[in-house]
């Protein structure tokens, strides 16, 4: 096999922390009785948004999903009582997800252990400096990616 050049390690490396970061959250989460990563995801921008609402194409954007990923999420988070969907009154047939009670009480407790696993495994491991650092690199390589990622993506 041929001698990896620096690039790619650095490369093989970030995708391998992603990979074990996620795992480990997952972990953690599980192990904690919380709601998954996923779940977290769709639901804090839930939380976080004007009225505690969004339409469905919005969400699925906010949270890189594809259409029918994020149909597949707000199912199964509807079944679990964690949002509802409501008609969009402008577009009969566009609807809104709303995050319930229930909803937020599972974001906070997720919230609790998921802020201990940023500082355990990212926070912990960097100096201010470096995080200042990847503060400025990851938004450069998001912004040299392709253009139109999101709404292909959520085109699909």
């Amino acid at each position: 096999m041929k001698k990896l050049t620096a690039e790619v390690t650095v490369w093989r490396d970030l995708l391998a922390y992603n990979s074990e970061a996620l795992f480990r959250i997952e972990r953690d989460l599980n192990a904690a009785g919380a709601i998954p990563l996923a779940a977290y995801d769709v639901l804090i921008e839930l939380e976080t948004a004007a009225e505690k609402k969004l339409r469905m194409y919005d969400l699925s954007e906010a949270c890189l999903l594809t259409k029918s990923g994020i149909t597949k999420i707000v199912n199964t988070l509807e079944k679990q009582g964690l949002l509802r969907r409501e008609r969009c009154p402008d577009d009969r047939r566009g609807f809104f997800a709303v995050i319930t009670a229930k909803g937020s009480f599972a974001v906070r407790k997720a919230w609790l252990v998921y802020k201990n696993c940023i500082q355990n495994y990212f926070i912990s491991a960097l100096s201010d400096g470096e995080i200042a650092q990847l503060g400025k690199i990851l938004p450069k390589l998001r912004a040299h990616m392709p253009k139109n990622f999101t709404q292909a993506a959520c085109a699909e």
